[in-house]
């Protein structure tokens, strides 16, 4: 086993025992950036594409709640849409950018 030093991943990683039900459904991958951010790759998409969405360094628990919000209201209401990315970082939005 190799510790985690960076406070962001090793806070994520802390919901991991909360995030079971979630992660089997939608989430896919998990990537920390060179500024010790997190970000996440969900499960594919109804429009064949995994989205990345930017989580940040804190607040997972929150975060993930929008996410799947998002997920139900946005994403399986309208499968022919596709994202590039969807940003969760700033306390109560979800910011997307949608692909043309």
């Amino acid at each position: 086993m190799v510790p985690v030093g960076r406070p962001g991943l090793r806070g994520f990683l802390g919901l991991a025992a909360d995030l079971e039900e979630f992660e089997d459904g939608l989430l896919s991958e998990i990537h920390e950036t060179e500024k010790g951010e997190i970000d996440i790759f969900t499960a594919v998409s109804p429009s064949g594409q995994s989205i990345r969405v930017r989580l940040g360094r804190d607040h997972f628990d929150d975060k993930l709640e929008r996410l799947q919000s998002f997920w139900m209201q946005a994403v399986l209401a309208r499968p022919e849409t596709q994202y590039d990315w969807v940003d969760l970082r700033y306390d109560g939005q979800v910011v997307t950018r949608v692909r043309a």
